[in-house]
């Protein structure tokens, strides 16, 4: 998991760029009953994702390995009881070609 940060830019404002890496374990698989407003946005390739409790938001990137990386398209949701979180996701990076 790369998680996005917000640096101040020193104008007042802030700038957004990647964190550092944290490990996760995940589970993708095809997304079922995507909610409208992703599907709008990402007509296809919407999967579903079950990981770690990590701080999950729209934007983190995922990366399984240097041929599959994910970018997360909601946002995570740690209720009190929760021992994993599900968030929807758009595939990245894909496999070089005839590989």
């Amino acid at each position: 998991l790369v998680p996005r940060t917000e640096v101040p830019d020193g104008m007042g404002g802030t700038t957004t760029s990647d964190g550092d890496p944290q490990p996760v374990a995940i589970r993708v698989f095809q997304a079922d009953e995507v909610p409208e407003a992703i599907a709008d946005r990402y007509a296809l390739g919407v999967v579903t994702i079950t990981m770690d409790l990590a701080t999950v938001t729209s934007g983190d990137a995922i990366r399984v390995s240097p041929t599959e990386a994910y970018e997360v398209v909601s946002d995570g949701a740690i209720g009190a009881w929760t021992t994993a979180q599900q968030v929807y996701a758009v595939r990245t990076v894909w496999p070089p070609q005839g590989a």
